[in-house]
């Protein structure tokens, strides 16, 4: 069940939303930070759930399957206390709580979406980079945060393509992806131009998020060199990570 709210990425959306507070210069509100952490748990569960016979039969992952009363219980329950989480940010900040539950709902609708073109991984990118508009929500200048809004949006389109990469066979027949629609190369170019134009705009916040994107560099030979795509994800994930902790450290 752990390893099913994958704490990477809520770890990752964490640090984005810190990270987006402080470059906005806004103080944070420890409701938000808890609130965007039960999103992207909740999220993550709702798309097991969603794709457990799938995933059992194509990817050998049967633990939403065969626990299914149990998985569903929990899920209902993280999504009960999610909602009532935003709730009470919506009645004491609307726009903060508004921003909340469009990324939950984002999030829940994701499987629906998931034979339309560009429409599955669009919500991914923008969803997962949407916690660095909160502070904007509470006065903040967008002007301070864009960069690492369109940053973030770039950055997770190109790690979805690479586990789309790594998930093209078990997806064929049940989604629309990149890497069924154009082929492994042509996908391969579209991740690593992301991945650099990602790098540049991060750097325009600071020079210095160029040091965290060394393992996304890294990642990126991977990639090209057809190494384990499970090692390029790796990468990508320390190199966001790591740009998150230095656009923290960056003071303004």
């Amino acid at each position: 069940m752990l390893l099913a709210l994958r704490p990477v990425a809520c770890f990752l959306s964490i640090g984005l939303t810190i990270a987006s507070f402080h470059l906005a210069q806004v103080q944070m509100h420890w409701l938000t930070l808890i609130a965007v952490l039960m999103a992207t748990a909740t999220t993550m569960l709702q798309n097991d759930w969603r794709d457990r016979e799938h995933d059992a039969v194509r990817k050998k992952k049967r633990f939403a399957l065969d626990n299914e009363e149990d998985f569903f219980c929990v899920l209902i329950l993280i999504w009960m206390c999610t909602l009532a989480l935003i709730v009470v940010v919506y009645l004491e900040h609307p726009a903060l709580g508004a921003l909340l539950g469009f990324m939950a709902f984002a999030g829940a609708v994701y499987s629906e979406t998931r034979r339309i073109p560009m429409v599955p991984i669009t919500i991914v990118a923008i969803t997962s980079a949407s916690p660095t508009l909160l502070p904007v929500t509470l006065g903040g200048d967008l002007h301070n945060v864009a960069p690492l809004f369109v940053a973030t949006v770039l950055g997770m389109f190109a790690n979805e393509i690479v586990k789309d990469l790594d998930d093209e066979g078990a997806d064929r027949g049940y989604k629309w992806t990149i890497p069924i629609a154009l082929g492994a190369p042509r996908t391969k170019c579209i991740a690593v131009c992301t991945l650099v134009a990602a790098l540049l705009v991060a750097a325009q916040v600071t020079p210095r998020a160029l040091l965290g994107g060394l393992p996304i560099l890294d990642g990126v030979r991977l990639l090209l060199t057809g190494a384990s795509l499970k090692k390029v994800e790796n990468r990508l994930d320390l190199g966001m990570a790591l740009i998150l902790i230095l656009l923290t450290l960056h003071r303004r």
